[in-house]
Order: C-alpha cells, then structure tokens, then sequence
C-alpha cells in the first residue's frame, strides 16, 4: 500500500439515524495530501438507500450533525460555530453570542450532549483553548449550553 493509496481511503463515520428511522446523517472524510489535512463532508441517505445528499450543501462542511427530536432540523458545527438547518435543505440560523460562563452546562470529555430543542431556546457550542490545535473542533473540545432566550 503506498500513500496515496492510503490516502484515498474516505473513513465513513458518526452515523446518525432520524427519529423516525427513514433518514441517516453520516460524515466522509478524505485525505487532502497537497495540503496535509482530512477533510470531512456529512451527507443524508434514506434508510432505503438510493443516492446521498450533501448536508448543508456541497460547498459547505459540517460536523458533529444531530437530528433535533421532531427531525425537522438538524444542529451541526461549521466555522466554530453552531449552526441549526431545516433538515430538508432550507435555511440556516448561527448562534454567534456564547452565554454567560455561569450559564454553560459542561459535560464528562468526550460525552457533549445531543438532546436540544429548537423553540424558545438558545444553543452554543464554545471551543475550549488547548483542548484542539488543529483548529477544528472535536467532541473533547464543544461545551453545550441551553440558555432560555
């Protein structure tokens, strides 16, 4: 197996089913040699199968993708910011003011929660300093908070 053989392998993971089961939220990553860094895409596929669909879209990346309980939305991370999309390709909305310290509810490393709702709430997801010098978040490094609006 050479390099480049090894880098283009696209490592599949974080399968995410909808609530209802007819949908799946997966991410891709891929292997930029060029520029020394993987490079992840999450896409939806229906449970019955048939082609995938980029999410939110093809010239846009996101990570650590959940479904919100009613599967009409789904919230991920893109830019170090949280961002909520229909689920169905529609618009996006960014929560770009983190709350208070006092107001951030903080997690076991590695176990950041993925229960959330959309109405009457407000959602972040705060990079934490020295936890990740990649520059891209990772799941030791998002602290969630719900703060009422």
């Amino acid at each position: 197996m050479t390099l480049d053989d090894f880098a283009a392998v696209r490592a599949v993971s974080d399968p995410q089913p909808s609530p209802d089961g007819a949908r799946i939220l997966y991410t891709v990553r891929t292997t930029d040699v060029a520029n020394n860094r993987r490079t992840p895409a999450t896409f939806i596929i229906s449970s019955s199968g048939g082609a995938p669909r980029a999410f939110p879209s093809a010239d846009a990346s996101a990570t650590e993708a959940r479904w919100s309980p009613d599967g009409k939305h789904i919230a991920y991370v893109a830019g170090g910011q949280l961002w909520v999309a229909d689920a169905d390709g529609g618009s996006a909305d960014s929560g770009t003011t983190p709350p208070d310290t006092e107001d951030v509810v903080e997690y076991p490393e590695g176990e950041p929660s993925s229960d959330w709702r959309r109405d009457e709430l407000d959602a972040y997801a705060l990079k934490v300093k020295g936890l990740d010098t990649s520059g891209e978040p990772n799941k030791a490094a998002v602290l969630t908070a719900i703060n009422n609006a």
